[in-house]
């Protein structure tokens, strides 16, 4: 903040960013996105977009691609069963790509985004999470001795807690395109 005189106004002007951050749109997320590092994935909004109906598009992360079966684009969506509250786009857009379970006649079953129970996988999710460079949400596994920068950045997490990784700016994707 500036001055004492344009605090309120900051605050204000803060706020109303925080509002438009994500502009309630539901394929804000496409675009390409890169690490530090070079690696990048792509998000691109398939034609029923509006229901969250995107792909993700690993090829480019080389051996270090995070999909399952050696697959490099898979379906993705919100990890909710309709387009998230807009009071949630703001601050972070959490996405998952769609996943394969056992169903209880062992027959191999499509999982699409949200789900209840801990189905048995044969191909487990992989979590997106988009957080807006005006987030006022904590941001899990957060390495605060090297934090991303202030700006739009995406953060992959494997579904199995145990392998999940440090979100820092080492390890996010920021926007390219």
């Amino acid at each position: 903040m500036t001055g004492v005189g344009n605090d309120s106004a900051q605050v204000s002007s803060d706020v109303q960013n925080a509002n438009q951050a994500f502009d309630g749109d539901p394929t804000y997320v496409s675009g390409t996105w890169c690490r530090n590092d070079g690696k990048c994935i792509t998000i691109s909004a398939q034609s029923n977009a509006i229901d969250g109906d995107l792909l993700l598009d690993a090829a480019d992360m080389g051996e270090e691609n995070p999909l399952p079966s050696g697959k490099t684009v898979i379906p993705m969506g919100y990890c909710y069963q309709s387009p998230p509250p807009l009071s949630i786009v703001d601050n972070q857009i959490r996405m998952t790509t769609q996943w394969s379970f056992l169903d209880a006649s062992g027959t191999v079953q499509e999982g699409k985004y949200a789900f209840g129970s801990t189905p048995n996988f044969v191909e487990e999710p992989l979590f997106l999470t988009c957080v807006s460079p005006y987030n006022t949400e904590e941001v899990e596994d957060l390495d605060p001795s090297n934090p991303p920068k202030q700006q739009d950045y995406i953060f992959l997490q494997p579904y199995n807690m145990q392998a999940r990784s440090a979100v820092s700016d080492d390890t996010v994707f920021y926007r390219v395109s």
